[in-house]
């Protein structure tokens, strides 16, 4: 069978949505399917210029990668929010009439998108193969507008992949008929996790302190994720913050001058690190940090209700104690039998948390070992497997 995953993102990319991209077409190979990625040639930051996609990922050469032509012109926005949008509908219209262009020379039996623009573009240009089109919901339109369009995109195609049960009975709440969309949690690579090294020497290999308690945070830099609130509840412990992760200078400056300003010594920021490095991260900690704020803020918007944190399966993967905001979405994944749940959006509580786990190290290991079962089932070649069963069922 051959598979056309879409998306229109840059790839490779700091962002979770290239990683998970790039994962789900390792899986859906594995899993028997020919799969070609199809992404915009649009500019990219200098450092991934020339890097190489599967060693950047660390996945095998199991697909194929085309690049798709489009007009972009995001670098001459100047961070303009009132530009970025003309911009942005130029380089979907452009990105999708070259796909449309392409797959009609190269036709697949199964097209899977995260873009539903692309996706209505592509229903109305070939309706013949509606039938073989399913779109993976990562968000939910916010306006009634919005959320007319998608209602008409995704009624005319196959059917709609939600990563969440709350955001499946959002778009079946939508008018969606409920055979036509199924909710499939994100996952993990556990071989990426198989040969994980000793807390010694991932600390060693990093130069992290072998004489600190560690939590680690690692993700984006972005309002929501509950980092003040983090920085905040450290600062009184024995221990040391390491956060990994963020590309957004400004988001960085910002959090290290709140550091500063709220007296917190002991936080230490890492910066962006490959993928293939955070596992080494994970591996060092003695607790894992997933500080959620009750709006969640990423590049798609507000995502509190309805989000599959790729973090979330790393840090189970990874056999370490996890502290966790109490919030619904993560409550799909997380109990009181895998992860140590607490507030969101109070220091305090995030604090009593951190110290609980440092303190108890029986407490610990139970928790981290049950995360560590429990994760075996949300693997994305299970993923991709449940997804193939969705389409051909």
């Amino acid at each position: 069978m051959k598979l056309a995953y879409i998306t229109n993102a840059r790839i490779p990319s700091e962002r979770a949505n290239a990683m998970q991209t790039v994962q789900m077409c390792a899986a859906f190979a594995a899993a028997g399917a020919e799969v070609t990625l199809y992404h915009p040639a649009r500019r990219n930051l200098p450092e991934f210029e020339s890097v190489d996609l599967w060693d950047y990922y660390g996945v095998p050469r199991v697909f194929t990668r085309v690049v798709v032509p489009c007009v972009d012109l995001f670098h001459l926005s100047g961070g303009r929010v009132w530009l970025e949008r003309p911009i942005f509908i130029l380089q979907a219209i452009t990105f999708a009439l070259a796909l449309i262009r392409m797959i009609a020379r190269s036709p697949a039996d199964l097209y899977y998108s995260r873009d539903p623009f692309a996706l209505a573009l592509m229903a109305v240009a070939m309706p013949s193969s509606r039938k073989r089109m399913f779109f993976e919901a990562h968000t939910f339109p916010a306006t009634s507008a919005a959320r007319a369009f998608r209602r008409w995109a995704l009624n005319h195609i196959a059917g709609t992949v939600a990563i969440s049960g709350a955001l499946k009975e959002l778009y079946a709440d939508m008018g969606l008929p409920p055979e036509k969309v199924i909710a499939a949690p994100d996952g993990v690579n556990l071989s990426r996790f198989a040969a994980q090294p000793s807390k010694a020497d991932a600390r060693r290999s990093l130069s992290l302190p072998l004489d600190k308690r560690l939590i680690v945070y690692t993700g984006g830099l972005y309002a929501g994720r509950g980092l003040e609130e983090l920085i905040v509840a450290v600062k009184e412990l024995d221990a040391l913050l390491v956060i990994v992760g963020g590309k957004d200078e400004a988001a960085a400056r910002r959090l290290k001058d709140y550091a500063v300003k709220v007296g917190a010594a002991n936080v230490r920021f890492e910066g962006h690190r490959p993928p293939t490095q955070v596992p080494l991260y994970l591996a060092a900690a003695d607790v894992l940090a997933m500080p959620y704020s009750r709006r969640t803020v990423a590049p798609g918007g507000v995502t509190t209700d309805w989000m599959s944190p790729l973090k979330m399966f790393e840090y189970m993967a990874a056999g370490r104690p996890i502290v966790a905001s109490d919030l619904p979405a993560l409550r799909e994944v997380l109990r009181e039998d895998n992860a140590l749940l607490v507030p969101p959006d109070d220091a305090n509580a995030l604090a009593d948390g951190l110290r609980r786990l440092l303190a108890d190290d029986s407490l610990a290991s139970r928790l981290a070992t049950q995360a560590r079962r429990d994760v075996e089932a949300y693997t994305w070649d299970n993923r991709a497997r449940s997804i193939l069963n969705f389409a051909n069922g």
